[in-house]
């Protein structure tokens, strides 16, 4: 196994209408180079078929770009040096109507910064007031879905939302 750090761009359209941003690469994504792929990707690419989305029509990126030494939680110290690269990363989102997905507490964190109460508390709106984001849903990472599979239906609940943004989006376009 190497200890080279290898660093995991976002993977995706930034034209596009979605947006979802993750905590930091785990083993998998570090051995394919892309982010949500392993179990927690199969639990994605899921949830997007149940908004009538494949990964090919959205935009997926971590708050950290490295893989986190022994797969560890990232610090908030780490959390606070990668988010100025996340911020330009979607300085498109800021542009167009664009819903960024918050996946997890450490991408809600590093997105709300000041804001964040607690993921319980994020979750369940769409958020519309925060400097440089235009639109922002709060949800369960993947992983935590695979370790809490009762928080799915709450997941779903956050799903229904993207599926009415979806509709409003193109309501607006037509």
């Amino acid at each position: 196994m190497s200890n080279t750090v290898k660093y995991i761009p976002g993977k995706g359209s930034l034209k596009s209408h979605i947006i979802l941003v993750g905590e930091a690469p785990g083993s998998d994504e570090d051995r394919a180079g892309e982010p949500f792929v392993g179990r927690s990707g199969h639990m994605l690419t899921t949830m997007l078929s149940y908004v009538g989305l494949t990964r090919a029509d959205v935009y997926l990126t971590n708050v950290i770009k490295v893989r986190p030494t022994n797969n560890r939680k990232p610090s908030d110290d780490e959390i606070a040096s990668w988010v100025p690269l996340l911020r330009s990363e979607l300085w498109a989102a800021v542009q167009k109507d664009v819903l960024t997905i918050a996946l997890g507490s450490v991408a809600a964190k590093a997105l709300m910064g000041r804001n964040y109460n607690g993921l319980p508390d994020a979750r369940g709106k769409i958020l519309t007031t925060l400097p440089g984001i235009a639109n922002l849903l709060v949800t369960y990472h993947p992983a935590y879905l695979l370790r809490s599979p009762k928080a799915k239906e709450a997941v779903g609940d956050d799903l229904e939302m993207v599926k009415e943004f979806r509709l409003t989006q193109r309501k607006r376009h037509t």
